[in-house]
């Protein structure tokens, strides 16, 4: 037979071949084409008696996921559906039956990855209704049934018989668990020790002083309002704490929330109430509550820290004014003023709610948060030492500075320095003099302060020893306490800091002369005729309210 050969030019071109396309299974080609990272973060939660929802992270090489369950005790993984989201719910499920989910990556070349971890939820046995006290703007306490719609990762959301929604359910509780909760545990969250037990966090002691079942319950009801101001919600201090003498606990961490409303950022300000009673709970015992104005200001800061977006309802009523406002009331004796008009508490919001923000541009940093919710101090000690801390030389550690810089700038609203917001632009505030027709001396409480004109040199003699006068120039760009500047302005403020048994103090102003010379006039009027549809309010001091003595929470 005839031997055939090969020319070498031939052979030597196939053998080159031969290595390129053996080099594209080695490394290269493995890398290429190497499976994603398995998905993190699996969670779990029952909606009903015939469904569960569940939820991962992304992973960032993914082209789609793989969605495997077992069911009750079996350890078998069924594969469910591919899907393109990070979410998924699973219906026609058998009721009160446990199911445990597994998911994969698929990237676009067809790789897979290894499982995730597993979660589980069982689905319900059938509707869980409930019995709570809730409480009336009266004072009153009666009950309520009310259905558990939904369960979350981080709560569990019942909603009042009668006024039963799913999807309402479940949006508050998505949100809770993916934007509230975790928001407000980084902003005011910290570890906490009780009776020899470490607790992550507050809202981790918050729950072993309640139920103990891991989850907040968010309760949905319709509260019941008075003319004028719709109530969003409330935090109760009772429902946490067994006392004999108290009989309406829920026995739970349960934060209150009006249906008809359903503001998230409600949620959030509450949530900052119940972690702030926990905390000072644990590092300043039983009656470590905090004062009511900063408590209610840190919850003004976590509307903040969860929206991004500023209270317009706040800035809007300082900057139209109610008259107490002219007439010095502020937030530092929270509710001081409600027997004159029980509507003056929305002074005590507006104020306050400048103040934390003041706070917050000041130190350029919102842990100054963190730092005052985990102070040794209840009082106006809490505040002063943060901002001493964060902005030291400036003699922020004294209280009596403190509030004279904040006043000065709420008047210069400097768009730099310590006298104003840093030209936030949502924060441009239109401060007034005190009413012309007021004479000129005025009562003014622990905190309180007025601005009037100094056309001419003012009288200060006869003033409470607490009361203190400091001067702006007229362009406005410069603050001293002594001489005065003709045609300036003065500030006339009390520095006390005894919000419990510090009387109101008689402080001079510059208030007898012509209305024409004053550079705002602001005419004492009523507060029902700047809203003309409800204005919105926390429930919870209201619901607390007990004159000006250290509220109980």
């Amino acid at each position: 037979m005839k031997k055939r050969y090969f020319p070498k030019s031939l052979l030597c071109l196939l053998l080159f071949l031969s290595l390129i396309l053996s080099g594209c299974d080695d490394d290269d080609y493995t890398k290429k084409h190497s499976a994603p990272n398995a998905p993190t973060g699996l969670k779990a939660a029952a909606i009903s008696d015939s469904s569960i929802s569940i939820s991962w992270n992304a992973v960032s090489d993914a082209d789609k996921y793989s969605v495997y369950f077992a069911s009750g005790s079996s350890t078998t993984k069924n594969f469910l559906v591919n899907t393109s989201n990070t979410s998924y719910t699973h219906t026609g499920l058998s009721r009160g039956i446990r199911y445990t989910y597994y998911i994969t990556a698929i990237n676009s070349y067809g790789d897979e990855s290894e499982y995730s971890s597993a979660a589980s939820a069982t689905t319900q046995e059938s509707m869980v209704y409930k019995t709570f006290w809730v409480q009336d703007y009266n004072y009153n306490y009666y009950q309520l049934e009310a259905v558990l719609l939904f369960e979350g990762s981080y709560c569990n959301v019942f909603v009042e018989k009668g006024s039963e929604n799913k999807t309402t359910a479940q949006k508050v509780a998505n949100e809770f668990d993916k934007g509230i909760y975790p928001k407000m545990n980084a902003a005011f969250g910290i570890p906490l020790t009780y009776n020899d037990k470490t607790f992550s966090g507050p809202m981790e002691f918050a729950d072993w002083m309640g139920d103990g079942d891991g989850k907040l319950i968010i309760l949905l009801l319709n509260l019941r309002s008075i003319p004028g101001i719709s109530f969003l919600g409330y935090f109760l201090y009772e429902d946490l704490i067994s006392e004999p003498d108290f009989k309406y606990s829920n026995y739970c961490d349960i934060i209150y929330l009006d249906i008809n409303t359903l503001d998230n950022t409600t949620v959030a300000h509450e949530m900052q109430h119940m972690m702030n009673f926990v905390t000072g709970y644990a590092l300043r015992g039983e009656d470590g509550w905090m004062d009511a104005w900063i408590d209610e200001g840190l919850s003004s800061a976590a509307e903040w820290i969860y929206s991004g977006r500023h209270n317009r309802d706040r800035i809007d009523w300082f900057n139209r004014g109610s008259g107490l406002i002219d007439l010095g009331n502020n937030f530092f004796v929270w509710e001081n003023h409600i027997d004159e008009n029980p509507e003056a508490v929305l002074d005590d919001y507006a104020t306050v709610y400048l103040f934390f923000q003041w706070l917050r541009l000041q130190a350029n940093n919102s842990a100054i948060y963190k730092s005052i919710i985990a102070s040794e101090y209840y009082d106006e000690k809490a505040v002063t030492t943060a901002m001493n801390s964060f902005v030291p030389g400036q003699g922020y550690n004294v209280w009596g500075t403190l509030l004279k810089t904040w006043l000065a700038a709420n008047y210069i609203n400097a768009p730099s320095g310590p006298y104003g917001y840093k030209d936030d632009p949502a924060l441009k505030l239109e401060t007034r003099t005190v009413p012309a027709k007021s004479g000129n001396t005025l009562k003014l409480a622990p905190g309180e302060a007025v601005y009037s004109v100094t056309k001419t040199a003012p009288t200060l003699t006869g003033q409470g020893r607490h009361i203190k006068n400091t001067f702006l120039n007229p362009s406005g760009k410069e603050v001293r306490d002594t001489p005065y500047y003709p045609n300036g302005t003065m500030i006339t403020y009390n520095i006390n800091t005894d919000i419990y048994e510090g009387d109101a103090e008689t402080g001079r102003i510059m208030a007898s002369i012509a209305d024409s010379d004053i550079i705002t006039i602001a005419e004492k009027r009523s507060v029902e005729a700047l809203h003309s549809i409800p204005f919105r309010i926390d429930a919870s001091r209201f619901f607390r309210q007990e004159g000006n003595g250290r509220n109980r929470f």
